[in-house]
């Protein structure tokens, strides 16, 4: 699983795009959180970001497969 803003000027995006590409496991998740810096947990999108980083948590027993999501 990645998360990562939009915005985040100490480590690019495509970095981390590069990495979630390069996995070859099939159970992984991208996040990408609009206009947001390096720190993606103060804001008012943690709420949403938490509920995405226990749902995968929870996949873990279920197939979700390739899976990005944007905030």
């Amino acid at each position: 699983m990645f998360v990562h803003g939009t915005d985040d000027q100490l480590v690019p995006i495509k970095s981390s795009q590069k990495l979630y590409d390069n996995l070859k496991s099939k159970k992984k998740v991208f996040i990408t959180v609009n206009d947001y810096y390096h720190d993606v947990f103060k804001g008012n999108k943690c709420e949403n970001i938490c509920f995405y980083i226990k749902r995968f948590l929870v996949s873990q027993k279920f197939s979700i497969q390739n899976e990005k999501i944007e905030l």
